[in-house]
């Protein structure tokens, strides 16, 4: 049953005339591929997720999220076409467009890189290119990219009331082979209209309740969650939230590779390191088979103490003029953490080109990741970031609605960014 018929012609699950193939299982959740026997063209994304809470732990919230993706059109975040209800079992089907790549994956490339890599791998970048080219070449890729990811941010922010997602990281964004980037799972989604469960499109109820004054701190992933929310605060603001996971999402773009059985002899020692301090590979090593997986900037494989120390170890601990309100969180009285300085952010992040111009992201996030939740900068500033519009412009999709002018006017085939995406072979780059 359909509780929010489609604009378009959708198949239906118990469609004895669809071809179905899993690719994803998340907390809560299920995704498959769904297509129509004898249709090449039109494939879709069919997100399971149960109904109710039984089994479902807070606050992941299906009707949250199906309330946040009725509000937003944007091209940068995913559509939701349909939402429906099978009469059998409490489930929710949630119909979206069907999105190849995983930017994650693009990430975990040991050629998308402005390294030469160890090895050659004949995806992406390879390792063919020359130095100079491969620096202008990663450059760009990664501006575009990096572009549409705060774009999706800043259009969340900038509407009337604010959306916060709660949830940003690489894992969160799908790209098209156009070269469109998509935010998806909303299910942390926070909205400034919390404590009403009406909407003119579906009459559920929200799964979990929350307030402005009774908030979930139990959001955000790992690595890429803000640190207020590490002291167990029950009210705090969700958009300096998705500032910080903005801020570690753009800088995973630059952070080293890590490696394991790979010779590291004749590369640069800042990008590829090896497994060592008791962190793992990202999956079990088979033989002589190379592994390798983007680091993060900050540590979280040590739990919330150990990312806590992993963040003030790098941006310094925090004290009564850098941070006035952390003594007023609830557990921040229950560790004390010996004084640590602020270490160069720029040798954290070797894939930036430090070339004494501002063709640098480095200001971009050093703007967004700060301790103190009043002092990062907002979406809307970081959108307009001075990177964005200086020397190599941006790589974007080719009818992208924002267009750049810069010094590399001239677009050929090859510095089309779906020219490179057509590049990732399936194999290497594991297309959903």
């Amino acid at each position: 049953m359909w509780l929010y018929p489609p604009p378009v012609d959708l198949p239906s699950s118990d469609d004895d005339n669809i071809e179905s193939s899993f690719l994803d299982e998340g907390v809560f959740s299920s995704v498959y591929k769904i297509r129509r026997l004898g249709d090449q063209e039109a494939s879709y994304a069919l997100k399971l997720v149960p109904y109710g809470n039984k089994g479902i732990r807070e606050p992941h919230d299906v009707v949250k999220e199906i309330k946040a993706l009725f509000r937003v059109s944007h091209c940068n975040i995913v559509q939701l076409l349909g939402v429906a209800m099978p009469q059998e079992e409490p489930v929710i089907e949630l119909w979206m467009p069907f999105v190849p790549i995983r930017l994650t994956t693009i990430l975990n490339d040991i050629t998308f890189t402005r390294h030469r890599p160890p090895r050659d791998t004949g995806t992406l970048l390879g390792q063919t290119l020359l130095l100079e080219n491969r620096t202008r070449v990663f450059g760009r890729l990664a501006k575009g990219l990096c572009y549409q990811v705060v774009a999706a941010v800043a259009y969340l922010h900038d509407l009337s009331p604010p959306i916060s997602h709660r949830d940003i990281k690489p894992d969160n964004f799908l790209v098209e082979l156009s070269g469109y980037v998509k935010l998806i799972d909303f299910g942390l989604a926070w909205g400034s209209r919390e404590g009403s469960n009406q909407h003119p499109h579906i009459s559920l109820k929200n799964v979990w309740t929350e307030t402005s004054d009774n908030m979930y701190h139990q959001v955000g992933t790992g690595a890429f969650r803000a640190p207020e929310l590490l002291f167990s605060p029950r009210t705090y603001d969700p958009l300096a939230c998705d500032l910080w996971s903005l801020g570690t999402t753009l800088a995973h773009f630059f952070t080293p590779f890590i490696c394991e059985n790979l010779d590291l002899d004749s590369v640069d020692s800042r990008a590829f390191t090896t497994f060592e301090d008791g962190s793992e590979p990202a999956s079990p090593s088979s033989g002589d088979e190379p592994i390798c997986r983007r680091d993060t900037l900050f540590d979280s494989s040590r739990g919330e103490l150990g990312l806590i120390w992993s963040i003030f170890k790098t941006l310094g601990t925090p004290n009564a003029q850098t941070w006035p309100e952390f003594e007023g969180l609830p557990d921040a009285d229950k560790v004390t953490f010996r004084e640590a300085e602020a270490v160069d952010l720029q040798e954290k992040l070797p894939g930036i080109v430090d070339n004494g111009s501002d063709d640098t992201p480095i200001c971009l996030i050093s703007g967004l990741l700060v301790c103190r939740p009043k002092g990062r900068a907002s979406a809307a500033a970081a959108i307009r970031d001075r990177w964005f519009v200086s020397y190599l412009r941006p790589l974007l999709p080719e009818a992208y609605p924002v267009k750049f002018e810069g010094t590399n006017n001239v677009e050929t085939d090859d510095e089309k960014l779906g020219h490179w995406l057509s590049l990732i072979s399936s194999e290497h780059l594991q297309i959903r």
